[in-house]
């Protein structure tokens, strides 16, 4: 009984610890972070305006049923992420409203071809949208300003995502 009890203290002490440095140690963009309870991510949108605070937010799922949103700092340069700040901030908002949002991206189909304009954008605003299923699936668009006309539908998605999200206060 004894070695049960330490075992499951040190499983406790480890998630904590796991948990402790994702919130107090830069990572990259494409990093994900991992703790026991902090389910599977589902969404990735980074919003990197010029003149602006700089954010991404993730939707994790825990069980069957359960979201949350959570916020990082992102650290940026012209335009390009560097590194997600130390921090992941849960957001208060319900958990219906996050498989709404998950349930309109996954219903867009749209052309998967980029955009090949022939410009090229200093100033304004890069985004990035990512969505991860199960087996290691997952998709990643990345554009700037309005992005390309044929990803209309998902770049108006996002852009009323981050509206959404910018709005939400911290859990406490």
């Amino acid at each position: 009984m004894g070695n049960r009890k330490s075992r499951e203290w040190m499983k406790r002490v480890r998630n904590q610890e796991d948990r402790e440095h994702w919130e107090n140690v830069p990572r990259g963009l494409y990093e994900d972070v991992s703790w026991q309870g902090c389910g599977a991510r589902r969404l990735q949108l980074a919003f990197l305006p010029s003149f602006e605070d700089c954010y991404s937010w993730d939707i994790r799922e825990v069980g069957d049923d359960a979201f949350f949103l959570y916020r990082s700092g992102v650290d940026s340069i012209w335009n390009q992420p560097v590194a997600i700040r130390p921090g992941y901030t849960k957001l208060e908002v319900e958990s219906d409203e996050l498989r709404g949002h998950l349930a309109a991206l996954r219903q867009i189909a749209l052309n998967i071809c980029p955009a090949f304009t022939g410009m090229l954008g200093l100033d304004g605003t890069y985004y990035e949208l990512a969505l991860f299923g199960d087996e290691s699936s997952g998709v990643r668009f990345q554009w700037w300003s309005d992005g390309p006309k044929q990803w209309e539908q998902l770049t108006k998605l996002a852009g009323e995502l981050i509206g959404r999200f910018k709005s939400l206060q911290r859990v406490t």
